[in-house]
């Protein structure tokens, strides 16, 4: 009966239609895992940049970009904090970035 059940169009469809939503599944969870993994990484550069420029501002940064989980956020804070002309003024982008 079982092969009679597995050799039927229904089984078939059925069964396709699992394989089918197993790999949507899969690629939704691989996807994201690879935003994730991005965030992580942008949270680390702007923290590197802020280390490396303005030394005194890191652990503010690192307190801040925790808070952030906009991928295009934290890209245009490391933008920011390139382009900063000094502490006070890197002080104040990092402040306006904290999410409201």
């Amino acid at each position: 009966m079982h092969d009679i059940l597995r050799e039927s169009p229904v089984y078939e469809w059925i069964l396709a239609g699992g394989r089918e939503e197993g790999e949507m599944k899969g690629e939704a969870k691989g996807i994201v895992k690879g935003i994730a993994q991005g965030v992580a990484q942008m949270r680390q550069a702007v923290v590197e940049v802020v280390q490396e420029r303005f030394a005194s501002l890191t652990d503010l940064a690192a307190e801040l970009v925790a808070t952030i989980n906009d991928l295009d956020q934290l890209r245009r804070l490391v933008v920011k904090i390139s382009t900063a002309q000094g502490t006070e003024q890197a002080r104040q982008i990092l402040l306006n970035a904290r999410p409201q």
